[in-house]
Formats: structure tokens, C-alpha cells, sequence
């Protein structure tokens, strides 16, 4: 089992693999960004891209592209519901006619 382990992580950090997957980071990182794109539809964009890789090349990409996203994601959500505070007294509001 650790054999395999090892196999693993030498197969990865081999020069084509790493870089699939720090190219997969960056393009999570900036999908991530935009709003209303999330993991599912980052792996779908990123499939027809993945036909001609080998299998050792499209898992950390495809993996990297929708892991980044989620973060992007998680740090987007966690910084606006810190500023967005809601009012103390919801009905003292001023409501338009």
C-alpha cells in the first residue's frame, strides 16, 4: 500500500502532471471569481479539454480547476457575511409604498 502511495505521488510531481495542475489551480482561481459559476459547471467547461490528456495529467487538473473554485467560493461567502450585518430592529425600516 505504501508502494502504491509512493507511485502516486512520484506519477504527480512529474513536470507535465504539476504543471496541469498549477494551470488547473489558476483557471479555479479565476472562475471562481465570477459569480454564479461554482465547481460543476468548472468541470463541465473543463472536460472537452481533457480528451487528449492521460489520465494522470486530467485528474489534478480537473481536481485543482473544481477544488479552486470551492475555495474561492468558501473565501467569497465568509468576507461578505462579515460586512453584511443585518439590522437590529427589521421592523423599523422604511418601506417604500
Amino acid at each position: 500500500m505504501i508502494d502504491a502511495f509512493v507511485g502516486g505521488l512520484e506519477m504527480i510531481f512529474q513536470l507535465k502532471p504539476f504543471l496541469f495542475l498549477v494551470i488547473g489551480a489558476t483557471i479555479g482561481f479565476w472562475v471562481g471569481i465570477l459569480p454564479g459559476l461554482g465547481g460543476a459547471p468548472t468541470l463541465a467547461l473543463m472536460l472537452p479539454f481533457v480528451y487528449k490528456m492521460t489520465p494522470a495529467e486530467a485528474f489534478p487538473f480537473l481536481l485543482e480547476c473544481t477544488l479552486s473554485v470551492q475555495r474561492q467560493g468558501i473565501s467569497r461567502r465568509s468576507s461578505s457575511a462579515s460586512r453584511e450585518r443585518p439590522h437590529p430592529w427589521p421592523s423599523s425600516r422604511m418601506v417604500s409604498p
